[in-house]
């Protein structure tokens, strides 16, 4: 269920190439055996990765939050698209992570031109018994290709 990505640079499913949800720069893989990785099928990338990198990915991974149930779930497991899902089938992997959650927000900021540095930032208000706490943290990304 593993796939090598090549050179990947969009995320939005509008923009088609060199973009691994869309599924251009994506292969699947059937055997590794230092230093070859053999392709399932023969695959031609849209681009080279002028840094020879590449990513190995299995499967997306969704950080749901459900102010209204007050609970924060993760799920993982189902196929990659194009598209980020907003609810997901009965029987999808989760997990539940936190109860009582009265706020919560997942924001992705990327800056300069390039859009190559980023900041993700996570802040969550866990409410019981008429109290309240804010959780509050940021993580640079570095989307270096």
């Amino acid at each position: 269920g593993e796939s090598i990505v090549v050179y990947n640079l969009n995320s939005d499913p509008a923009i088609t190439t060199a973009n691994a949800y869309v599924g251009d720069n994506r292969a699947a893989f059937s055997s590794v055996s230092a230093p070859t990785i053999t392709l399932t099928a023969p695959t031609l990338f849209p681009f080279a990765s002028p840094g020879k990198r590449f990513q190995v990915v299995q499967y997306p991974v969704t950080y749901a939050c459900d102010p209204g149930a007050g609970v924060l779930r993760r799920y993982w497991g189902y196929p990659i698209a194009a598209a980020q899902p907003t609810s997901f089938a009965p029987g999808t992997n989760n997990a539940l992570l936190a109860r009582n959650i009265s706020q919560c927000s997942f924001t992705y900021t990327t800056s300069g031109a390039t859009q190559r540095t980023g900041v993700v930032a996570l802040s969550l208000q866990v409410s019981q018994s008429g109290e309240t706490v804010r959780l509050f943290q940021q993580a640079h990304v570095s989307n270096v290709p």
